[in-house]
Parts: C-alpha cells; structure tokens; sequence
C-alpha cells in the first residue's frame, strides 16, 4: 500500500493485553469497514482516549457509536476523505479534546451503567431494593 509503510503496522492476532498496549500508543482508531455489528472495538479505543474514523455505510453500525468531529469522524468510503479526516485529527490543534469526548463516550459503556438502564427499561427491581411498604 502506498504511503503508509513507515507509518502503519498490519498486525496479525494480538493477546488483549497487547493489544490495550498497541491502542494506548495509536493516535486514530481507523475502521474503513462496510459491514460491522455493534463494534465493541470502537469502544475499546474510546476508552484509551483514541478518536475513531469511520465510514457511512448502510450495514456499518458503528458509525452510530461515532459523534462526528465530537470524538471522531463518519466519512464517505473514500481514501482521500478518509486521508483527509486523518490528517484532522494528526495536525489539528484540538486532538486533545476529541481524545476527551472519546474517553467520556467510553464511560457511557460501563457495564454498571448498562445494566441499570437494563434494568429500569425492563423494569427490573432486585430484591434488596424492594419498597417495604409492599411488606417485602
């Protein structure tokens, strides 16, 4: 691929240590994929600090965990917007507060406060929290 040899590392299957390791050092969390579920790695990079590029396609669901030019960019699937977008966030002035509104996007994704909104929207109530007037 032209241009990004001595910029980019293809990777093959990283541990999860190593791989926190290898996001914590990255700098823009590049997902060009067209097809994608929920995209449980866009949350991972979130949660280093790391601002997520990726694109507007029909099946990509990640584009909705993206808040665009808040903590990342959704892009036309194109390498030059891509490129472009890269390069927004590599020389701008305001890195800084794209890694902030990632890490604080991540923080949404905490596993207690998922599961109490599960629970509120199930309306789920466990039994230490009873009302005692319903004599539990």
């Amino acid at each position: 691929v032209t241009g990004v040899g001595g910029n980019v590392k293809f990777e093959n299957f990283l541990d999860y240590g190593l791989l926190v390791e290898k996001l914590r050092d990255s700098k823009v969390f590049l997902l060009p994929s067209s097809r994608e579920g929920f995209g449980i790695s866009v949350i991972e990079a979130y949660a280093c600090g790391i601002p997520v590029i990726t694109v507007d396609r029909e099946y990509n669901a990640a584009r909705y965990l993206v808040s665009d030019g808040i903590d990342g960019f959704v892009v036309p699937p194109d390498e030059e917007e891509i490129a472009a977008k890269i390069e927004v966030l590599l020389r701008g002035d305001n890195y800084d507060d794209f890694s902030r509104a990632a890490r604080n996007k991540a923080e949404q994704y905490d596993w207690d406060i998922i599961l109490e909104q599960f629970r509120q929207a199930a309306g789920i109530t466990l039994p230490n929290e009873r009302n005692v007037a319903d004599g539990y």
